[in-house]
């Protein structure tokens, strides 16, 4: 019984770590994912395409958390995916306004989804490094 007590103490706190760090990189991307949820009207589709790509890297280490359910990680990168679907095909000149009507539930899914693991991963109350 000890055993499992200590090796469910020493999982408990690399999870800690683990959502330490998956918050700090999430609290970094709060602009971000709120600029990707309503893009400025005159926003270019390369802007916003450049935007979604800041969001790979934490998109994968929430994937790959032990910290974060899979189906919560797979909901946020299918979210991630499917906005940018909506650019494929469209230049990066080009008016994000052409898109913007398409792209308006992925980019709330997104927003979801991110505020979903967020307050799974308590955030809010896990001071800054």
């Amino acid at each position: 019984m000890a055993a499992v007590a200590l090796a469910a103490t020493g999982c408990n706190g690399s999870d800690h770590a683990q959502a330490a760090s998956l918050c700090e990189d999430l609290r970094n991307l709060r602009a971000t994912v709120s600029s990707l949820e309503a893009p400025n009207t005159d926003a270019t589709v390369g802007e916003v395409r450049g935007d979604i790509e800041k969001l790979a890297s934490t998109i994968g280490a929430v994937d790959g958390s032990d910290a974060v359910p899979d189906a919560m990680g797979k909901a946020l990168s299918d979210a991630r995916d499917d906005y940018r679907d909506v650019l494929d095909g469209i230049g990066d000149d080009d008016p994000f306004s052409e898109a913007a009507a398409e792209a308006a539930a992925p980019a709330r899914r997104l927003g979801g989804a991110y505020d979903e693991v967020v307050q799974h991963l308590e955030c809010d109350r896990t001071p800054s490094g």
